[in-house]
């Protein structure tokens, strides 16, 4: 109500003024009513546009303020965030993979079979695959944080075991590094899900998708470990 009597008012006024003259009208008078009329008219649009302006300026002070309050808020790295220096789990995170890989290239200077090569083959693309995709999120993340540090310290010991099981990924330990794998993808999708969720509603579905899709090929992955033959295991994996 109040919007529309301070938008109006100048527009209604005007036509009041030209009924009581209305009487007597030349063609003076018919031309300074009608630039009478325009003017009230730019008037009325000139309020109304700056009643919008404000509603909108606080609109937005109303998001940021909630979207600050939110302690998930400060989970992820802000876009005026200054690019600094990797953090310590960051840098650990890496060594894990690079201990991943030395273990791989042991394992293929011990035994280079005839399969040894498309084992290996398998087990990088896994390793690379799994370092991206946490690579990925942790450029989304406050590294500072402490629940984010948690997380990376947890996918940093899982990395580890992850390690010690992967020269015998294709013999007797075939499930416990398929198991591990599997759980490490899917924590990490879970964890962003969760940071995500009810503050940035596009990245919360794209990390729904992943999860539900990595739990799907963690199938696949359990399946192999559990298979009796080295051929299947490769199908599967």
């Amino acid at each position: 109500v109040a919007h529309g009597a301070a938008v109006g008012a100048p527009h209604f006024a005007c036509l009041k003024l030209f009924r009581r003259r209305g009487k007597v009208e030349g063609p003076g008078t018919r031309a300074m009513k009608s630039a009478m009329t325009a003017c009230c008219e730019t008037i009325a649009l000139t309020l109304d546009f700056s009643l919008l302006i404000q509603k909108a300026k606080s609109m937005n002070k109303d998001m940021a303020a909630s979207g600050k309050d939110n302690p998930k808020w400060r989970l992820i790295r802000q876009d005026d965030a200054e690019a600094g220096k990797p953090t310590f789990p960051e840098l650990f995170f890496d060594l894990v993979f690079v201990f991943a890989l030395i273990q791989l290239s042991h394992t293929l200077a011990k035994d280079f079979g005839s399969t040894a090569l498309l084992e290996a083959g398998l087990l990088i693309l896994a390793l690379w695959w799994l370092w991206v995709q946490i690579t990925w999120l942790t450029n989304l993340l406050n590294t500072e944080a402490g629940l984010v540090r948690l997380f990376l310290f947890s996918v940093m010991f899982a990395g580890v075991l992850l390690a010690i099981a992967l020269p015998k990924a294709f013999e007797d330990q075939s499930l416990i590094f398929a198991v591990i794998y599997s759980t490490m993808q899917i924590m990490r999708s879970l964890f962003a899900l969760y940071v995500f969720k009810g503050v940035d509603h596009e990245n919360s579905l794209t990390f729904a998708r992943m999860a539900l899709w990595l739990a799907v090929s963690s199938v696949f992955w359990i399946a192999g470990g559990l298979a009796g033959s080295l051929g299947a295991q490769i199908a599967l994996w």
